[in-house]
């Protein structure tokens, strides 16, 4: 009797670790909005590289469009291809890097049109599909995006 009972309360319990982890693993609801209200010191330990905005009516293009509408699928674990969107200074940590086949840079700071993060986002890329997936940017956005990397020093 008392083995049943205790087969009985390890099973429940089995049962409830496994339903808290798969909760876990898939309950995440994606990025943050705000990352930077979770750090320690914000103020004493600002991003090393900032990217001035484009234009007043784009705002902060990395948080707005780039975290916001890729870093689902290009997170800072990594992602597709390698590729983190998620992280702060995508721009300074992505200039002048390859694209997994070698094709093309991924950023050159102040010419979006060479920038393999800025043709991935037209309806033609010249190389694989158009970013992102699914829903594709607002020609609205895509102009900020172009503006952000050609700002960039």
């Amino acid at each position: 009797m008392a083995f049943k009972e205790a087969s009985r309360m390890l099973t429940r319990y089995f049962l409830l670790v496994g339903i808290g982890a798969f909760g876990f693993a898939v309950g995440c609801a994606g990025t943050l909005d705000d990352p930077d209200r979770f750090r320690p010191d914000a103020e004493a330990a600002p991003v090393a590289t900032a990217t001035p905005a484009p234009a007043a009516s784009c705002g902060d293009v990395e948080v707005s469009i780039v975290r916001l509408r890729c870093s689902s699928c290009h997170g800072a674990t990594g992602g597709t291809a390698g590729l983190d969107l998620e992280t702060p200074g995508v721009l300074a940590r992505l200039a002048d890097k390859r694209t997994v086949d070698g094709t093309a840079r991924l950023v050159v700071k102040g010419n979006a049109e060479s920038s393999a993060l800025f043709t991935k986002l037209g309806k033609t890329p010249p190389f694989g599909s158009r970013m992102p997936t699914g829903t594709p940017l607002s020609d609205s956005d895509i102009a900020c995006v172009k503006a952000w990397i050609d700002a960039a020093q």
